[in-house]
Parts: structure tokens; sequence; C-alpha cells
């Protein structure tokens, strides 16, 4: 197929899929179970937080302005439904835990999951602490309703289940591409007064607007204020890795690196800023450093030669005898930024449309 919708031309230099093989197909399926397993195991902690912080909103908080998920919530009758809408999610956790492998107690678990988050932005503020979960607890609902020895021993169950696994990754993938947009995007200043994302201070500009904010000041936070420059590498790193992470879906041996990367940065963060994105690193150490998709012998050799922009060059130098970089960079490259120009045009419409409005 020559046409530039051929996901095959996004796969990288070098890469080749290998043939069907059982045990190994059985192997990815299993590590996949196991990671649902984790997934729902975890639940119960995250449940627990966020019934927590949720009463806690209740309790102080009396004015309520229901997002469209708990349109039903009477604010006469808040606290009340918000108690029985909190029991409700944590014995849906318990049961998730102990019952996932039938699809309505998962079901139920993302529904509850859903109205307790939705519960949670009705108080006038929204963060998109469990935004990932969430959509990962939706997208597992459409599993197979059958037992690990079932799924393990039919081909069918077993390709459905890496299916719904690997649209699970896209989510992931998907929303660090568009949060790498956005990052992408904030390297154009739209008035006289705004900072470049790029530019050598602008990590140390945003991270320093943010203690002001909350009073909070971290020793890390501290110390890239007194030397800005500190944080451009790493951030210019952070850009990079998001903006391309969507093409970890097509070159499955980034997986373990851009993971890795990414929850360094969710960790950097917390040092830096002071907000605990504690689930965001388990949700990225699940889904990508231990990706059943990943493999089976990890290189960083052949992780650096599928990078973005990169891979190419690094693949044209070792064979410079039987190509070219130009045609190196047309075959691998080139669609790749066809697809990031197309998800920036997407994400970026709306807001654009709005400017100019």
């Amino acid at each position: 197929m020559n046409s530039w919708l051929d996901t095959r031309r996004l796969r990288g230099p070098g890469a080749t899929p290998g043939p069907y093989r059982a045990a190994r197909h059985v192997a990815m399926t299993r590590e996949a179970l196991f990671l649902v397993r984790l997934y729902y195991a975890a639940s119960l902690v995250l449940a627990f937080l966020l019934v927590e912080d949720v009463w806690a909103s209740t309790l102080s908080d009396p004015a309520i302005d229901p997002r469209w998920p708990v349109f039903w919530l009477q604010p006469e009758l808040m606290r009340a439904a918000s108690v029985g809408l909190m029991i409700a999610t944590m014995g849906s956790a318990v049961l998730a835990a102990l019952q996932f492998q039938r699809r309505w107690v998962r079901g139920v678990f993302a529904l509850l999951l859903l109205q307790t988050t939705a519960l949670q932005f009705s108080f006038g503020y929204t963060n998109h602490f469990f935004h990932i979960w969430l959509w990962l607890g939706i997208s597992f609902v459409f599993l197979p309703s059958a037992d690990h020895q079932a799924i393990i021993a039919s081909r069918q169950l077993r390709y459905q289940t890496l299916r719904v696994f690997a649209w699970a990754t896209m989510l992931i993938l998907l929303f660090y591409t568009l949060s790498g947009i956005a990052k992408t995007a904030g390297a154009i200043p739209l008035d006289g007064d705004s900072l470049s994302s790029l530019a050598p201070t602008g990590l140390a500009h945003h991270v320093v607007a943010r203690m002001l904010v909350t009073q909070e000041v971290t020793v890390m936070g501290q110390l890239l204020a007194e030397v800005p420059q500190l944080g451009w590498p790493a951030f210019l790193a952070v850009i990079y890795i998001e903006l391309f992470a969507i093409v970890a879906l097509f070159r499955p041996v980034l997986l373990p690196l851009f993971g890795t990367f990414l929850m360094l940065f969710h960790m950097g963060i917390w040092m830096f800023m002071g907000i605990g994105f504690w689930f965001q690193p388990m949700q990225v150490l699940m889904l990508l450093v231990w990706s059943p998709f990943r493999p089976a012998r990890w290189s960083l050799t052949e992780a650096l030669h599928a990078l973005p922009l990169v891979g190419a060059s690094l693949h044209w130098y070792g064979n410079r005898q039987s190509t070219t970089l130009r045609a190196a960079w047309i075959q691998h490259e080139l669609p790749v930024l066809l697809l990031i120009a197309l998800l920036s045009f997407v994400a970026l419409l709306p807001y654009v449309l709005e400017r100019l409005s």
C-alpha cells in the first residue's frame, strides 16, 4: 500500500513485524491480564483518596454546581446523596478488585468512578488527576467477560483482550501527545507580555508563578528560580517525549523508553512544584514500561533508532551506501510529522476559532 494512511510507514527504520507465534501471544495476554488485575487492586487506594477528597469538599463548601454526569444531584440533598455515592464507589472498587473478570462489575465501577469524579469537580475547580485512570476503567469494560484460563485458551478472546489493551495504550499516549501539542503551541506568544514555553527561562517562569500562587516553596523550585536555565534541557526533552508519544503506539520499542522518561517527568513535577501526581507514574509503568507490546528483548540501540526525527538519521548513517538521508526522512519521518500535524490541527482548531471570533 502506497497511501500515506498506511500505518506501516510509522513503524520506523528497521522495523519488521515478526510472524504470529502462539507462545508469545499467550505470554502477552497473560501480562495484559496481570496488569488489569493490578489496575483494579490499585483502584482500591485511588477510590479511597477520591472519596476522601470529595467528602472534604462536601463538608467545607456548601455551594455546588453539578457537572453533567451528576445532573441528578439536588443541592438540598447533596450530603446524603454524596455519602451514598461514595459508599457505592468504595463498594464497587472492592468488588472490582475481587471479581474484575466480570464485565458488569467493571462497568459498575467505571460508572461510579465517573460519577464520583464529576462530583469532585462540582465545587468550582477542575484538575486531571483521575482522568486517565477513569478512561482506563472505561476501556477495560470492553475486556472479555470470562476467567483467565478461558481467555488464555481461546485465540479469539486473546485477540479481544490485546485489542482492548492496545486501545487503552493509545488513549494514554494520545493524552500525552495532546499535552505536548499544548506546550508546543505555548512557544508562540500571543501577546507582548507572554513568555514562550521554549524560552531558556520558560520552565523557571512557570514554576515561580506556581509557587507565588500556592505560597509553597520547594527546594528544587528555589534552585530553578536562582538558576533559571537549569531546567531548560529537561523541559525541551519533556516537550519532545510528550509531543511524539503517540508514535510509540506504532514503534513499541519506544514504550519502555518513553514510559521511563514520563515517570521521571511526573516525579520532577513533585520535586519542582510540589504537585503530587502519585497515580500517573503507576499508569505509565503499567501501560508503557511494562506494556505487553514491548519487545521480548528490548535494546536501547533499537529504541534510539526508532526515535522520531532522530531514528531516520541514525538509520541513514549506518546505511549510507544503500540509502540517502532525504529518502530515509521521507520514508520514516514525514508520516510522523503528518500525524502530529493532523492531531495538532484537530486539537487547536477550537482554540484558534475562539481567538478569531
